[in-house]
């Protein structure tokens, strides 16, 4: 089975960066294993973006559009059954985003699940696909825009990805 997870983050409700780890070294999601892996950083197969499904906003009244990163990776030491992720932006289109500096959004350390909703055992996240679905408000995703997205994946041992990029526009206003 291939691991596929699904997070929202909303725009104004999100961590701007990767969670350290606890004191052996690996992210944390909370789930009280944190067995370590040796070895490799997760791979960036394949990136893409995509409208993603209208979801409820801040106090569940306001319904917003959302734009969907999906992340296809392989991590040959199978550590990526936890993973965080860090997302910049920007829009000068040349293809790439500075990535060196703190991220626009990031997705805490978060258990991997497979296809049936099951935890993936520890060092046994070899591959699958990891996504992310920004809120668009206008602030600071603006609507019908054209944008640089890039995107680091870190495994369970806080090993990053290299960044993946891609060049998406943001769905247009509810």
């Amino acid at each position: 089975m291939r691991p596929t997870c699904f997070f929202a983050l909303l725009a104004l409700a999100c961590d701007s960066g990767k969670d350290t780890g606890d004191d052996n070294g690996t992210l944390d999601s909370g789930s009280g294993d944190n067995e370590v892996c040796e070895g490799t950083a997760p791979v960036i197969e394949d990136f893409s973006a995509e409208e993603g499904p209208v979801i409820s906003g801040e106090g569940g009244d306001d319904e917003q559009p959302t734009i969907q990163l999906m992340a296809e990776y392989s991590d040959d030491d199978g550590d990526a059954h936890v993973l965080a992720m860090d997302i910049w932006y920007d829009a000068e289109l040349d293809g790439t985003v500075d990535t060196s500096g703190a991220a626009d959004f990031g997705l805490d350390p978060t258990a991997v699940e497979d296809d049936g909703g099951n935890p993936v055992d520890p060092c046994d996240g070899h591959s699958g696909s990891f996504g992310v679905l920004l809120g668009v408000t206008g602030d600071p995703l603006d609507f019908e825009t054209e944008y640089d997205f890039g995107v680091v994946l870190y495994d369970n041992a806080g090993m990053g990805s290299e960044p993946a990029f891609i060049t998406a526009v943001t769905p247009a206003a509810l």
